[in-house]
């Protein structure tokens, strides 16, 4: 088809290469991996449309598009994933009669305990569903509608499929006294077993609505009249494309050269309104955080109440080392000792201004913590995410320093929760 199509250099495009650069520069100021790749995708996509022009980048649209699966994305949803495979899972255990304590996403049965970490979440299903549900309704639809419905099946199949497998699990587990399911080997070929058999019948189902192949051999009757383009013209937009898209990387360079790299002294919280400095910490808990340039533990006392401090400090922070990261986690999912019970947010005057900060409840033998906990960067309190990367992506861009904390407070709490928080 591209033989009869006219190629015409976009001019305009070059202003989409530089907006998607400025994009990437953003994200890699700020550290966001998803998106740097994302952008680095879309400079390929734009450079093809600014080269080659607008017609033929109509012409390859879809191709163009997948491109974008190269990018391994759904990190973020797997809090969310993690919970529903939960909620399922004990919901349908119960259903069949089978009585489950639950705390968080760890569950117990008569027969043992389970909990939901990432592998459960069904993210790979989704990503897998979503990938090969792109090209099936590409290569058998004509209409959008129904390319925009059986992609939305092929999501909602991958959900179910991974709910009925993390169900499935539990319960042979359970019927067999753990002796079958356990395993890592059960798990994946039990669940890509099931994973293939849904899939299966659902390309089955949709080829019933499979529109009629379109002649391949046909063509237009005459190839376009316009006339060519010179090489000369080519070789100059294809360098000016260039030329832009490498201009993002010195960019960045040149800004990372200039990211606060003094050493960080912590100095120790003065008490106040009756608070002493305790002899002991107030308890051994501790968050999961990655490479923080500094970390500091304080411990605080009033009227038989002890609170905890806990403050995890990055400066000139980078992929594997930076604040607002997945990896950061209040209890890890690898260490079984710590159990999240509840998280959650609140709404909390601090340093005069209202706040949203997030809250956790975790568990272990020797008791529970109620946890406070949220960001501080250049003078701001918040626990988004988006505002902490946008404020960092900021600050290095003027030049600022990068420097800031993960802050959570902590107190040991029995079963009157609200007594911690108060």
């Amino acid at each position: 088809a591209l033989a009869y199509v006219p190629l015409r250099p976009f001019w305009l495009g070059l202003a989409v290469i530089a907006a998607t650069g400025f994009v990437w520069l953003l994200a890699e100021l700020a550290s966001v991996v998803v998106v740097t790749q994302f952008a680095a995708i879309g400079l390929v996509v734009a450079t093809v449309l600014t080269v080659f022009g607008r017609t033929w980048a109509r012409q390859l649209a879809f191709p163009l598009g997948f491109l974008f699966f190269a990018v391994p994305f759904g990190e973020g949803l797997l809090p969310i994933l993690m919970e529903w495979t939960a909620d399922v899972t004990i919901g349908a255990l119960r259903l069949t009669g089978i009585p489950v304590y639950r705390e968080g996403n760890y569950f117990v049965l008569p027969s043992g305990a389970w909990s939901v970490v990432e592998a459960c979440s069904g993210v790979r299903y989704l990503i897998a569903a979503f990938m090969v549900g792109c090209i099936f309704a590409w290569l058998q639809y004509r209409a959008s509608i129904k390319r925009v419905v059986f992609v939305c099946l092929a999501l909602a199949v991958a959900l179910v499929s991974n709910w009925l497998r993390a169900y499935g699990i539990v319960l042979i587990g359970h019927l067999s006294n753990n002796r079958i399911g356990t395993g890592g080997i059960d798990h994946n070929l039990f669940g890509w077993l099931i994973f293939g058999a849904a899939m299966f019948g659902l390309f089955s189902i949709g080829m019933r609505w499979a529109d009629r192949e379109r002649d391949s051999t046909s063509a237009p009757a005459q190839r376009s009249r316009a006339q060519p383009v010179s090489l000369y013209t080519i070789v100059t937009v294809l360098a000016a494309s260039l030329l832009t898209v490498a201009a993002w990387p010195v960019a960045a360079g040149w800004l990372e050269s200039r990211v606060d790299v003094r050493p960080i002294q912590i100095e120790a919280i003065a008490p106040g309104g009756g608070w002493q400095v305790a002899p002991v910490a107030a308890g051994d808990w501790a968050p999961e955080l990655v490479a923080p340039t500094a970390v500091d533990a304080q411990a605080f006392v009033r009227d038989g109440s002890t609170v905890g401090v806990y403050l995890g400090v990055y400066r000139g922070q980078k992929q594997g080392s930076e604040l607002v990261s997945a990896l950061n986690q209040i209890v890890s999912t690898e260490r079984k000792r710590w159990r999240l019970v509840e998280s959650g947010t609140l709404e909390v005057r601090l340093n005069g201004e209202r706040t949203q900060i997030r809250t956790a409840l975790v568990r272990d033998t020797s008791g529970q913590f109620l946890i406070w906990h949220w960001y501080w960067l250049a003078g701001h309190t918040t626990s988004s995410d988006v505002r902490a990367k946008v404020q960092l992506a900021a600050q290095r861009l003027t030049g600022a320093s990068d420097t800031a904390i993960w802050v959570a407070i902590y107190t040991p709490v029995d079963d009157d929760v609200g007594a911690g928080a108060r």
